[in-house]
């Protein structure tokens, strides 16, 4: 008994290597990563975050919701087809192909893939595929991966979010902050192959051809991205990361109903499908709406990023603050900002405003070699507009002497 789940076990992890979508997920991570990097370099000129950086951080919770993902879809004996998994792995690819980290959310490539497959034996009647489908099982893995999005969400950090500079209508440059993230989210199911008997006798609840079960770990790609324009990134983030485990956990238990009412199942998936629009749609109308948050202000410099491993992470500045002083003299703009510092030698004294408007303080030294902006970028005008006008500024003047 022991030895044949070992071998499955075997088995299944060799079958993750060989599905495309774990190979699919790595090159979207790398895709999305440059590109973020290319408008960095554009907007302020430097790499913010590394390539990986929305991949980051994410190994304790993808190890964590594996182990307790796996016990629930195994212990509870669910079974999906080889077509099932095939036409879920192109939804997700083809849903992704938008770079768009918000579409490989399960509400999306799980809720598509139930109404492909619920609809193809009435396209296809004459033929044996897709005839036999766990939609409890598909509507009951959306739920544990909205869930599970949830957690990933909660658990993004300050540092976890990416800058962008947008103009608005009125021709003003204001910030943005992304809350982006994507994991790959492996999990063991049953697929109708393999050596594994039941062992008991509610164990699976839906039988898929055969008698005996295989194991499969199935690498799943879940991810977010909202733009942040109007409200403090971490209180959306909370607010966000509640609306998706309400939805979640209202999904998974009317897919747990399917289980004694099979149309329940489809509810399920419509409804969170639905949900999640309505989420997003709101969330945006709401942004849109608001005052930006992120902005040129008369009474400072306000703080965009933090450039990783600089001055300003080691004093702890915060996007969102205002550096009003440096070394005792005020600041409106750059300008005074690197006089300030080229009169400072090796110690710096910053006064902010904090996300509270409350006046706060932090010092430190400057090392020989740290970047001289402090590793700070600030609300301002994009790097590639500034450099064009600088050039025709530039060629201006040269055509007034030519003359």
């Amino acid at each position: 008994m022991i030895e044949t789940w070992l071998l499955e076990i075997a088995k299944g992890i060799g079958k993750m290597f060989l599905n495309p979508m774990l190979y699919w997920a790595l090159f979207l991570v790398v895709i999305s990563g440059s590109l973020r990097i290319y408008k960095e370099r554009h907007q302020f000129n430097t790499k913010v975050k590394d390539l990986f950086t929305e991949w980051k951080g994410t190994f304790p919770f993808v190890l964590l919701s594996f182990v307790i993902l796996s016990l629930i879809t195994v212990g509870a004996g669910m079974v999906l087809s080889y077509e099932t998994i095939l036409i879920l792995n192109i939804v997700v690819i083809l849903l992704s192909l938008t770079t768009r980290f918000t579409l490989l959310s399960a509400a999306y490539s799980v809720g598509i893939t139930y109404i492909i497959l619920y609809f193809l034996p009435y396209i296809y009647q004459n033929d044996t595929y897709f005839q036999d489908t766990n939609f409890q099982g598909l509507a009951i893995l959306l739920g544990l991966l909205l869930v599970a999005e949830a957690v990933l969400l909660f658990r993004v950090k300050q540092d976890d979010m990416f800058a962008e500079l947008e103009k608005t209508k009125r021709g003003k440059w204001v910030g943005i902050q992304h809350l982006k993230k994507m994991s790959i989210l492996p999990l063991f199911i049953l697929i109708p192959i393999g050596t594994i008997e039941p062992f008991a006798s509610y164990w699976p609840y839906v039988t898929i051809g055969g008698t005996t079960f295989g194991l499969f770990l199935l690498p799943m790609c879940i991810g977010f991205d909202y733009r942040v324009k109007s409200s403090r990134p971490m209180i959306a983030k909370k607010t966000l990361a509640q609306s998706t485990l309400w939805i979640g956990i209202l999904t998974l238990g009317l897919a747990i109903g399917s289980i004694y009412l099979e149309v329940l199942s489809l509810v399920a998936v419509c409804l969170a499908f639905l949900l999640k629009e309505w989420m997003h749609y709101s969330f945006r109308m709401k942004e849109n709406k608001g005052k930006h948050f992120f902005s040129n202000l008369d009474e400072g410099l306000q703080i965009l990023t933090i450039l990783p491993h600089s001055p300003a992470e080691r004093f702890e500045l915060i996007p969102g603050e205002i550096v009003i002083k440096v070394n005792g003299k005020r600041i409106y703009n750059e300008e005074d900002l690197y006089e300030s510092l080229e009169k400072t030698g090796s110690y710096c004294k910053i006064e902010v405003l904090d996300l509270d408007k409350e006046k706060r303080v932090v010092q430190g030294a400057l090392y020989e070699g740290e970047h001289f902006r402090l590793g700070i970028i600030f609300v301002t005008e994009p790097y590639d507009t500034v450099k064009r006008d600088l050039q025709k500024e530039d060629g201006e003047q040269t055509a007034i002497a030519l003359e």
